[in-house]
């Protein structure tokens, strides 16, 4: 169902219906050679997502059962770190942020809404959150506008949902709790997937959306 290359164009995590994560080696002759499957899911496995590598090999997955696994790759061997089992429907999209906002992701989820996970350096514990409803009948999509520290950039998701529209979510610092900043309207039914160009122009951000042909 998806499959991510990680920054370096190195290794390879794809998921599927056979409820497996599976991590390959990507040669610079382009050839592939299998590293790690990974087991912890109960049913199909949507999406991954691969953080950055300033904080290490983590890798994040999404599936029908619900949940938000992050697996970690210590001395070359693979292991379920963190498992978060707060939706109530099927987790359909997972991202990391991007690292300028520390080591952080998001989730999407049938149930209609977006869960948020920060791992808190003190204590060293994951803090999770939600954007409650965020969509009507479940939320297809969620990614994370690009992030420079020299740009002072606020954190931003985007949103696609099954009622038609799509979202764009601001953190405020002030209240630490996302509001929604504005609502994109232009599909006829069902919005797939939206995500950003990761390159910002003069200051201007694009966005990208595709959905389902009423």
């Amino acid at each position: 169902h998806d499959a991510q290359l990680n920054v370096y164009g190195s290794r390879l995590a794809t998921c599927g219906s056979d409820r497996l994560v599976k991590i390959f080696e990507v040669r610079p002759n382009g050839q592939s050679y299998p590293l790690a499957e990974l087991a912890g899911h109960a049913g199909p496995v949507w999406k991954v997502s691969w953080v950055h590598p300033k904080f290490g090999g983590l890798l994040a997955s999404v599936a029908y059962d619900k949940k938000v696994l992050i697996w970690q790759e210590v001395q070359g061997r693979w292991q379920k770190t963190y498992e978060w089992a707060a939706h109530e429907a099927s987790t359909t999209c997972v991202a990391f942020a991007p690292h300028q906002f520390g080591l952080q992701l998001a989730s999407a989820s049938a149930d209609g809404d977006i869960g948020l996970l920060r791992y808190d350096n003190v204590t060293g514990q994951w803090l999770s959150s939600k954007i409650v409803k965020a969509h009507e009948q479940g939320v297809n999509s969620v990614a994370w506008a690009p992030g420079s520290a020299i740009e002072g950039a606020k954190k931003r998701l985007v949103s696609a949902g099954n009622d038609k529209n799509v979202k764009i979510w601001l953190f405020d610092d002030s209240t630490n709790e996302w509001h929604l900043e504005k609502t994109l309207l232009g599909h006829t039914d069902f919005v797939r997937e939206a995500a950003w160009c990761p390159v910002v122009n003069k200051g201007q951000h694009s966005i990208v959306s595709c959905g389902v042909v009423s």
